[in-house]
């Protein structure tokens, strides 16, 4: 019976070193600035590789599936002879054209606010 009480004495002072030990760490740790620096930046720095892997994950979904579809184009132009190669080039000249189009609206409509907003800040300095 007295081995026994001495096991769990001995448990006990390990709970209560343990508990002692993790309180006065968190203190001194959560009160360091280089500890929370190296958290901060370590933070940081996994974000950002996580944020990278799911990018090139999606990249090379996006490239598998160009590249199947790439095959199928293929198979397709070849079957609809020169009719298909024209069609394409002329689908990717207008897809070119639409896009350099919206582009080149979309800068003007920003461009157009950005006047708006400083006639305006300059009207409010004026008052």
């Amino acid at each position: 019976a007295e081995e026994r009480g001495g096991i769990m004495a001995q448990g006990l002072f390990g709970r209560i070193a343990n508990y002692v030990f993790n309180e006065f760490m968190v203190d001194v740790l959560s009160n360091s600035r280089l500890f929370q620096r190296f958290v901060v930046r370590s933070n940081k720095h996994i974000k950002n590789q996580k944020d990278r892997a799911s990018m090139l994950v999606e990249e090379l979904k996006a490239t598998e599936a160009a590249q199947s579809i790439s095959q199928r184009l293929r198979g397709s132009e070849a079957a609809a002879g020169t009719w298909g190669s024209t069609f394409f080039a002329r689908f990717k000249d207008n897809l070119t054209k639409e896009m350099k189009s919206a582009v080149a609206s979309n800068t003007r409509v920003r461009n157009a606010a950005s006047n708006n907003n400083n006639s305006n800040t300059q009207q409010r300095k004026g008052k």
